[in-house]
């Protein structure tokens, strides 16, 4: 919902537009865009998704590893299409930044997890500016341009990331042009 400025701890509106928090700490209230589609024709993006996500990540049988993130989140209110409102059990001031990148966990499109269910993983449907198209559990991976994607249409088209377990066959490809870039762990670099 929301993300840093470039080069800095300053919070800005991503999905959220606005947003102020109440005096004694306990409730966050954030005005969303509403100039946001899902993906793969998912509909309108409003503060039922926000809700729904912020239940699923809550809920014990969905085992979400962001679940503890978010421990002083009591509930979520959908005050109306484009407005939610964040309810603690105790004051947390750092609470609008669990709500960058990922911290307290993706928002997701109900419908799509409905859906889809257990295969939802491998169906992902986002707001962002790339989509899933396809994939292959520890081989390969390729996302798309959103081209409907809010902040306009990313300038890269695709994007086909592999897995290549072996380190000589990552360099050789690196040098035929085979890839464009490699992803080294820090535990493979040798010294």
């Amino acid at each position: 919902m929301l993300k840093y400025k470039p080069d800095s701890t300053e919070l800005t509106g991503d999905l959220a537009t606005s947003w102020d928090a109440s005096p004694d700490g306990l409730s966050y209230t954030f005005k969303l865009r509403q100039d946001v589609d899902w993906q793969k024709g998912f509909g309108h993006f409003t503060a039922n998704d926000v809700k729904g996500s912020f239940d699923r990540l809550k809920a014990p049988e969905t085992k979400s590893p962001f679940a503890g993130s978010v421990s002083m989140l009591k509930e979520v209110q959908v005050v109306d299409d484009y407005t939610v409102k964040f309810i603690l059990s105790e004051p947390y001031a750092a609470f609008p930044h669990l709500l960058t990148n990922y911290r307290a966990g993706p928002i997701v499109n109900v419908k799509a997890v409905q859906q889809f269910g257990k295969d939802y993983d491998w169906n992902p449907v986002g707001t962002g500016p790339y989509q899933f198209e396809s994939g292959v559990p520890k081989q390969e991976a390729i996302i798309t341009a959103n081209d409907r994607y809010f902040g306009g249409p990313p300038p890269i088209k695709r994007v086909v990331t592999r897995t290549i377990p072996d380190m000589n066959a990552q360099v050789v490809g690196l040098e035929s042009g085979q890839y464009d870039m490699l992803y080294v762990a820090a535990e493979q670099v040798q010294p």
